[in-house]
């Protein structure tokens, strides 16, 4: 219960870290956004998303695993000191967990931006279509266009489903592997506490 406590606070303070580095940097992404004026609106639509992008960074699981990374030498070293099995377990099981986080990050940025292309796509489709409303209803292509919007709309929320769905399971699997990552250094403990390679203490430190 601590341990969750202490997770949702750290994951709560480094929200509000995001909303405030967006803040500072609100002024200067308008400024740039202003520059692009000229450019294609997917462009200009970027740069505004990029910042939403950095904001949700800032409380993203990958980034909180990167806060964790510094104290990770000292348990590990703490942890070789009681056994090297013990220490080589919990350095491997440690990458494993790593390396789904970086995959999770990656993934969902790759999505992301893919949604948001859509996204920006769609919006300069409703932006045409409003600026010539009185052509498009005298040629009859409101249909035309709806379906045109639509279909970008639905490929930007099918990216974001995916996003959602692939970073539920990752989520999942990252908590599993802590599970069965501290079940597995307890059990190990408890083998060498049998062989008499390490004491109940250390075996319950670990």
């Amino acid at each position: 219960v601590l341990m969750a406590l202490i997770d949702y606070s750290r994951g709560r303070v480094m929200a509000r870290i995001g909303a405030k580095m967006s803040r500072a940097l609100e002024a200067r992404v308008f400024a740039a956004w202003l520059h692009k004026a000229g450019a294609p609106m997917a462009q200009q639509s970027a740069i505004l998303r990029d910042l939403d992008i950095l904001q949700k960074s800032y409380s993203s699981p990958i980034f909180l695993t990167f806060m964790d990374i510094p104290w990770t030498p000292i348990f590990l070293a703490a942890i070789f000191m009681f056994h090297p099995y013990l220490g080589w377990l919990a350095l491997s099981g440690g990458g494993v967990l790593l390396t789904l986080a970086a995959l999770n990050q990656m993934a969902a940025i790759r999505q992301n931006t893919d949604a948001g292309d859509y996204s920006a796509r769609a919006d300069l489709v409703a932006q045409s279509v409003q600026r010539g409303g009185d052509i498009i209803r005298s040629q009859g292509m409101e249909s035309a266009m709806g379906e045109r919007w639509g279909a970008l709309h639905r490929r930007a929320q099918q990216h974001l489903a995916q996003v959602e769905d692939r970073t539920a399971a990752f989520l999942a699997a990252i908590r599993a592997g802590r599970l069965f990552l501290q079940s597995a250094i307890l059990a190990l403990g408890a083998w060498l506490v049998l062989g008499a390679d390490l004491s109940a203490g250390a075996m319950i430190a670990s």
